[in-house]
């Protein structure tokens, strides 16, 4: 694997893509009546995965970009000079970035750190809360706390899960379905792959379509939640499960306007995704898998999303003048010998291909080391 400026650009360019085709697919119910949820949440660890890991692999094919890339690589290695120092634009953007990331991470520490202290000054629910048959199915180290505001029942915590329950009177149908709803994301570890999500967040807190994810994981998995709720019951009880989600979006559509309460971005809040769910549900929901045409897609999907790199053609002498300073006895420095390409790697970072290498009469590239890797 290797990390590269063009590496970090075209994963965030091909994620951006998928995002926008996820988008339409969640848009359109038609279209995810159609792929099903097993497809949907594939599709959406295919997109973490690349922005987790926006690397060239061993499969990558690269192309040269002989306009765009090097400008953009030459506009990165510009020197701004300061009354004590010079840097680099790239340095800049990778200052911002970081004092970007810190914020966003302490911001999600405060936000845990903070919700925590509303959670534990909550009460155990009350003994007579729950229909017995229902706390029947309450495993031992699952708390149930009691929240008394109207909100939709959530889940929130990894090693010791905790179901909050709001201040609503439902029928024992509707307390075993919500319970065995929520049961289900421990089950899932959902909340873990929420904070996973937020992780992502802070790390790629510039890019617009990262909050639009946040979003589309969210939806995902609640539909998951759905799905392995009714995939094996009767209609009745599908329709049962139903009427217990409208029961819910009901209640709390009376919560006060001025609530000062506040869900973490970590927490399985279910307000949002609840209206959409609803009428997917309601449209008479089959469930079945993907197609095999479809999971074919899918298996091809990563292999072209991480197919093709491009890299800026290297720059000639003259260009490259007062832009780099080629040591050859410094062992940042080397050439990258990549198939039958070659890459000019300076201080560590990769300066361009070199077309003609074979062929270059160039003292100081002959005298720098070639490389595999």
């Amino acid at each position: 694997m290797h990390l590269s400026v063009s590496s970090i650009l075209i994963s965030i360019l091909l994620a951006s893509a998928l995002i926008v085709i996820m988008q339409w697919m969640l848009s359109h119910r038609a279209a995810y009546k159609a792929l099903r949820i097993d497809f949907l949440s594939i599709f959406a660890i295919i997109i973490g995965l690349r922005l987790f890991l926006p690397f060239e692999f061993i499969n990558t094919h690269t192309i040269s970009s002989h306009k765009v890339l090097p400008v953009i690589y030459a506009m990165g290695n510009q020197q701004v000079r300061t009354p004590t120092a010079s840097i680099t634009v790239l340095n800049i953007f990778k200052i911002i970035w970081l004092v970007g990331f810190v914020i966003g991470l302490m911001k999600l520490i405060y936000d845990f750190g903070q919700f925590h202290k509303v959670v534990i000054n909550l009460e155990p629910v009350p003994n007579n809360y729950l229909a017995p048959s229902v706390a029947k199915l309450i495993p031992e180290q699952v708390k149930l706390l009691y929240l008394p505001i109207r909100v939709s029942p959530f889940t929130l915590g990894v090693m010791q899960p905790k179901i909050v329950l709001p201040k609503i009177q439902l029928t024992p149908t509707e307390q075993e379905n919500i319970i065995k709803h929520e049961l289900c994301h421990i089950r899932s570890y959902d909340v873990l792959k929420r904070y996973v999500i937020e992780l992502l967040v802070c790390i790629y807190w510039w890019l617009p379509l990262i909050y639009l994810f946040r979003s589309q994981v969210n939806q995902i998995i609640e539909m998951n939640v759905d799905y392995q709720m009714v995939k094996k019951g009767s209609k009745t009880e599908y329709s049962k499960y139903v009427h217990s989600l409208m029961s819910v979006a009901s209640l709390i559509a009376t919560q006060p306007q001025n609530s000062q309460f506040n869900f973490p971005k970590f927490t399985i809040n279910e307000q949002p995704t609840l209206e959409d769910r609803i009428f997917f549900l309601l449209e008479g929901y089959n469930v079945r898998h993907t197609s095999l045409f479809f999971k074919i897609v899918l298996v091809l999907l990563p292999l072209l999303i991480t197919s093709v790199i491009i890299e800026p053609e290297h720059y000639d002498r003259k260009d490259m003048e007062g832009t780099y300073s080629v040591i050859p006895s410094s062992h940042k420095n080397y050439i990258l010998k990549k198939g039958d390409k070659y890459y000019l790697i300076v201080k560590g970072k990769n300066a361009g291909r070199l077309p003609n290498y074979t062929g270059a009469k160039d003292p100081k590239l002959k005298q720098l080391p070639v490389r595999s890797k």
